[in-house]
């Protein structure tokens, strides 16, 4: 799972492609299809499912 978090969505999105395509040397578009990706700047949204998830993967 990956997360950028920014005021401003389009560089947090930005800034998750450059890791992505910079860690796994494949397109953005390609990891995102394969992993959970968030971006944005709603702070309280994005913990919000991440501790939805981690209560679904520890189920």
């Amino acid at each position: 799972m990956a997360v950028a978090v920014n005021d401003e969505p389009a560089r947090a999105n930005a800034e998750l492609d450059r890791y992505l395509q910079g860690y796994y040397m494949q397109p953005a578009e390609v990891i995102r299809r394969q992993q959970y990706c968030f971006t944005g700047g709603e702070y309280e949204r994005q913990m919000e499912l991440l501790a939805a998830m981690r209560e679904e993967l520890s189920g």
